[in-house]
């Protein structure tokens, strides 16, 4: 991970004062920077944030160069290292592509720099969109501490150890310590990274792949997978949305419980900007909650397209207010379903026709991402 001590950081108040962060002193369209190791969650947000009247610039790495390729993509220029140990050159980088290219706002693009992002908000020349303090993020990102959290507010989650390493999760497994079926995962990864599931099928050999430390245990819950992203101000909800993927299809469901839970989560830590949570609800309808992921999340371009356009309650001129709280039913289909619905029934909605024009406006990172050029991980620090 990165190492944040080095780092003597300092404010720049007359820099960021020209910016009148969050004050509606800028017009459209403006400048955002846009901070990213990767390509596929960097490239929904930056499409958000174009949709939203932005010009968004890019410092990113080559796991990240695709999104050079987009006609949304302003500027992108590479970082000079991945400043490991140190976080002052990245802090003097990002303020030299501030001055640059006049930037309005910063913002992450994806996981594993959105907590070096936090620690350097206060030297950086320009404001950032809304995130959480250290204390937040490492509270809310760490799987672990999630799973505390919520048993301490009284919100169901799975079963859960924590296990120190893979010689530990053996010992516990030939003891039989351990009831399968189980999952397993780092407490700090995203996009599944890690993710392993066991059942009595599988052979002890399985935790060979298993290359981190330490080790989240969970009871696996039957059941069917959802999501819930919001847009909070000091723990206050102003945007909330439930949704499900079903045959290629987003859709949106009210869940008032969902959100009851998620209010006592977001209370209890004063949290600001986007988060997503994903879990699952069971057979019998009981929610269990899996994790928090304090961040832009992967499935916010479809969240827009449904009418949840979730950058913008961050953004310096703001064209969405109020609260905004999940309907029952809205649709976005991907090409495949959208396909099929033209195919059986000779029809497409409003919407599908707004995720074509979403693909057709820039075809190339599309047709990047569709054949595997684009799925080169994030650096994990």
């Amino acid at each position: 991970m990165f190492h944040t001590a080095p780092v003597a950081v300092q404010t720049q108040p007359q820099a960021r004062a020209r910016f009148g962060a969050h004050s509606g002193a800028i017009t459209r369209p403006f400048n955002v920077l846009i901070l990213t190791d990767s390509f596929k969650l960097a490239y929904r947000v930056m499409r958000c944030f174009h949709a939203a009247g932005a010009n968004v610039h890019v410092l990113g790495s080559t796991r990240s160069r695709g999104l050079r390729y987009s006609r949304f993509c302003k500027s992108f220029r590479y970082r000079a290292n991945d400043y490991r140990d140190n976080l002052q050159p990245l802090i003097d980088e990002v303020n030299a592509v501030v001055i640059e290219h006049d930037i309005a706002l910063i913002a992450c693009g994806e996981h594993f720099m959105m907590r070096p992002l936090i620690v350097m908000a206060p030297a950086l020349s320009a404001p950032c969109f809304p995130m959480l303090s250290i204390e937040q993020f490492d509270i809310l990102n760490d799987k672990w501490r999630f799973t505390q959290l919520c048993n301490e507010l009284g919100v169901r989650c799975p079963g859960s150890q924590l296990v120190a390493d893979v010689a530990a999760l053996r010992e516990l497994l030939q003891a039989g310590k351990l009831t399968q079926p189980f999952i397993v995962k780092p407490v700090a990864f995203d996009g599944a990274t890690g993710f392993f599931a066991f059942d009595r099928s599988k052979d002890l050999s399985q935790l060979s792949a298993i290359d981190y430390s330490p080790i989240l245990v969970q009871e696996f819950i039957e059941g069917e997978d959802v999501c819930v992203s919001v847009y909070c101000n000091k723990g206050q909800i102003l945007a909330f949305v439930a949704y499900r993927y079903s045959r290629a299809t987003y859709i949106t469901f009210e869940a008032p419980a969902i959100r009851a839970d998620c209010a006592k989560i977001l209370a209890n830590t004063k949290a600001n900007g986007v988060l997503n949570f994903e879990m699952r609800i069971a057979p019998d309808g009981a929610v269990y909650w899996l994790e928090c992921n304090p961040r832009f999340f992967m499935s916010i371009a479809m969240s827009m397209l449904a009418g949840f356009p979730f950058v913008e309650y961050g953004l310096p001129i703001r064209r969405v207010s109020g609260v905004t709280a999940s309907t029952s039913g809205a649709q976005v289909r991907f090409i495949k379903a959208a396909a099929l619905e033209a195919v059986r029934f000779g029809r497409l909605t409003l919407r599908d026709f707004a995720y074509l024009r979403y693909v057709i406006a820039d075809p190339i990172p599309w047709a990047r991402e569709g054949l595997g050029f684009e799925n080169r991980p994030p650096l994990r620090g």
